[in-house]
């Protein structure tokens, strides 16, 4: 058998941040392939070439998206042939030989009551450039400082969200002796705009990147269950996640992945007023009203 030369990730930005666990363990100091839509090239490209266990990286475009939805479905079986079966055909157009490609990518093997316990990076980096946006956003801004991102729209409908972030981010915006930046896409942050102890950056970030880069630099971090969440959970970062209706499940993967002593995790059907509570003990947020005040 030829020696494994590659490990394989593929997916969205969350997928790759736990993959890179994986490769970490299998795979230290080889190239790795990115197999997937994300775009624009360079930016995946630049994140796994920062990863100091990866020498060099690859992205191979699907040649079709009915293609990569079968193959994707394939690559994250907890069966290994079937697994083994998605990357031959994931592959099949492109220049690299699947015989040399370890299967480091996520996969459902990893969810259940019993799953095997799963391997974090011990860090996650991102480009240079992306630490200089951050380092230059932060000077200007108050501490103590929070990141919030309450939707992760691209993944989960709101519906699925935890169905309280409206009261809970006013309820927050009373202790105005901390400083909370809005953060992530595609939702409406207007509740904050004519206060003074926040920063609207929901659209404005040049990639989730960048965001990563401004997390390790904030007292702490207000989150749903998304890459934000995973780049948390790696670099050790204080992080509330109120999860979403599928991360929400004991036996679900990404349950499993975010977890570590700096995070604080609440499902979906967490009460309002238990998360308060909590986060006065986790973060020192405690405004100066009644909790369940919605003015």
């Amino acid at each position: 058998m030829n020696e494994q030369k590659y490990g394989i990730c593929l997916g969205p930005w969350g997928d790759i941040i736990c993959a890179m666990g994986h490769f970490y363990q299998l795979m230290p100091n080889k190239e790795c392939i990115y197999y997937g839509y994300l775009s624009p090239e360079s930016i995946v490209l630049d994140f796994l070439n920062s990863q100091e266990y990866i020498t060099k990286a690859h992205y191979v475009s699907p040649d079709s998206h009915e293609n990569y939805r079968t193959n994707n479905t394939m690559m994250w079986s907890p069966n290994p042939n079937t697994r083994r079966e998605g990357i031959q055909k994931a592959l099949v157009h492109s220049m690299f030989d699947p015989e040399l490609v370890t299967d480091t990518n996520l996969n459902y093997g990893f969810s259940g009551y019993d799953a095997p316990e799963i391997p974090l990076a011990p860090r996650i980096n991102v480009p240079e450039y992306c630490k200089v946006w951050a380092e230059d956003v932060a000077s200007y801004l108050p501490r103590p400082f929070y990141l919030v991102q309450p939707f992760s729209i691209n993944t989960n409908q709101v519906i699925h969200h935890w169905p309280h972030w409206s009261e809970y981010l006013r309820w927050m915006l009373h202790d105005q002796t901390k400083h909370y930046v809005t953060c992530g896409v595609h939702w409406d942050d207007s509740v904050v705009s004519k206060l003074s102890n926040a920063t609207r950056l929901v659209g404005k970030t040049p990639t989730v990147m960048h965001l990563w880069a401004l997390a390790s630099l904030a007292d702490g971090v207000i989150t749903t269950s998304n890459s934000l969440a995973h780049y948390c959970a790696a670099n050790s970062i204080r992080t509330i996640v109120l999860a979403t209706e599928r991360n929400s499940e004991p036996t679900e993967y990404f349950h499993h992945v975010i977890k570590g002593s700096n995070i604080l995790f609440f499902n979906k059907f967490s009460s309002y007023f238990r998360v308060c509570y909590e986060t006065k003990e986790f973060l020192n947020i405690w405004p100066d009203v009644k909790i369940g005040t919605s003015n």
